[in-house]
């Protein structure tokens, strides 16, 4: 999909039953990443989208080390966000893609006990 859409940067995404404190896939009119927004930074309009930010990219490497240099922190957090690059890539005229799974649980992420246990119950481990 990445190189099949001509993209310079293509994020992996997913749809959870509750993306509450994960960063919203902003898609335009044609079904193309627009950006990504940290929870913190969204707009309420922004809150209801289901689609998020898995922390998985893939990036065309000399677009990614000549663009790092334009990334601020004049956001929510304070944060230097590797996701603001996706709004850089746009305003440079670059096209940039969201590959949404077809199952969530594939893309969460373990940082307890209890989501290892659940991820395991999905999976029948």
């Amino acid at each position: 999909m990445h190189n099949s859409k001509n993209a310079v940067a293509t994020v992996l995404s997913s749809e959870p039953p509750d993306p509450s404190g994960y960063g919203r896939v902003i898609r335009d009119s044609q079904d193309l990443m627009e950006k990504i927004v940290e929870h913190k930074d969204c707009s309420e309009e922004e809150l209801r989208i289901g689609e998020i930010n898995t922390g998985t990219f893939v990036f065309r490497k000399r677009e990614l080390f000549e663009n790092l240099k334009h990334i601020d922190n004049r956001n929510a957090q304070g944060e230097y966000y590797l996701t603001d690059l996706m709004e850089i890539f746009l305003r440079q005229g670059k096209r940039t893609a969201a590959f949404k799974t077809d199952d969530y649980r594939e893309a969460l992420g373990i940082n307890s006990r209890e989501q290892l246990e659940e991820l395991a119950k999905a999976y029948n481990l």
